[in-house]
């Protein structure tokens, strides 16, 4: 990962720009605004977090049932 910079001159002060975030060498920083989220963003990224939460359920479940039946079945089934 690289890091883009750029140095600016304003007033007195060399302000120095990171990866297009504001910093003067002085240490002081510029207040960024966070954006607001929309409600669709919202929903959409509760949604891919049930998504995950399901997958991994599901591999769990998954994994359980091969135990149990290993532990019934001998002869049938093999674990890795």
């Amino acid at each position: 990962m690289f890091l883009t910079y750029d140095k600016r001159i304003v007033g007195r002060r060399e302000i120095i720009i990171l990866d297009n975030l504001p910093y003067s060498r002085k240490g002081k920083k510029k207040k960024l605004k966070k954006k607001k989220l929309k409600k669709n963003e919202k929903k959409e990224k509760e949604k891919k977090k049930g998504k995950e939460k399901k997958r991994k359920r599901k591999k769990k479940n998954e994994d359980s049932l091969e135990t149990l039946n290993a532990e019934l079945n001998p002869q049938r089934c093999r674990l890795p």
